[in-house]
């Protein structure tokens, strides 16, 4: 039987793998992204410019990657918002977070330049979302 989040409480596309030993991967099973979004968790390597899809950086999946993941997606809607909770993906105008967006025809893309934190419990996002910079 497949397990599915009927709560909504992790992101919809989970880039760091299961059996990594990755604390992160856990708490992005237990965040609640903003209602009606769509979002993605990873880590963000420190030029911006790729999200860690396996343990020691072994591997990463770049902008085009991530767009044909999202849009395989079965809740995929181009009118949602993206939140991408992965470090340093979202600074300036070459940033990850922009050329996803601009590959998904401009959908609003929300991410941070600078380190993104989820708790434990996954209940607190640090910076809070109103901080979140729109590409």
């Amino acid at each position: 039987m497949k397990w599915t989040d009927a709560l909504g409480l992790q992101v919809d596309l989970n880039l760091i793998r299961a059996g990594d030993g990755d604390k992160y991967r856990g708490r992005l099973q237990r965040v609640q992204p903003p209602e009606g979004s769509l979002s993605v968790g990873g880590h963000g390597d420190k030029n911006g410019e790729a999200i860690e899809n396996r343990k020691n950086y072994t591997g990463w999946d770049m902008p085009t990657d991530v767009a044909r993941q999202l849009r395989g997606l079965p809740n995929y809607s181009p009118d949602k918002p993206i939140y991408l909770y992965a470090c340093y993906v979202g600074g300036g105008e070459d940033s990850f977070a922009q050329k996803l967006s601009d590959l998904l025809g401009g959908q609003p893309v929300y991410a941070r330049p600078d380190i993104v934190h989820v708790s434990s419990d996954g209940e607190n996002v640090t910076p809070p979302y109103n901080e979140w910079i729109k590409h």
